[in-house]
């Protein structure tokens, strides 16, 4: 009994652990059969860049949408840092009123 509950705490764990760096659930489903391994100690490594590997396109694709997340916010950040601390030449071309002074929102 105290074997099976360890057991199950472990894969608790490994699942928290697994959400954690940002594997969804359905990341998870996706290799549930596998996911025991990740218990072992030391675990196997995971996500190796061997191509045909399950593991490394699960890890690969969830990297994939980290960074276009890290990018898409990366460039709302620097709009946003650019709108506060005054509007450009270019958007001044494209919002005529903005370059006459009109519009602008210096005063956040």
């Amino acid at each position: 009994m105290k074997r099976r509950l360890t057991k199950r705490c472990s894969s608790v764990r490994i699942i928290g652990d697994l959400l954690t760096f940002g594997l969804t659930i359905e990341d998870l489903r996706s290799c549930a059969d596998r996911l025991h391994l990740l218990a072992q100690d030391p675990p196997p490594r995971c996500g190796s860049a061997e191509p045909g590997v399950s593991t490394s396109r699960v890890v690969g694709r969830r990297l994939a949408a980290l960074d276009a997340a890290i990018n898409r916010r990366t460039r709302l950040r620097e709009r946003l840092a650019q709108r506060a601390s005054g509007e450009t030449d270019a958007s001044a071309s494209r919002h005529p009123s903005r370059a006459a002074g009109k519009g602008t929102t210096a005063a956040w």
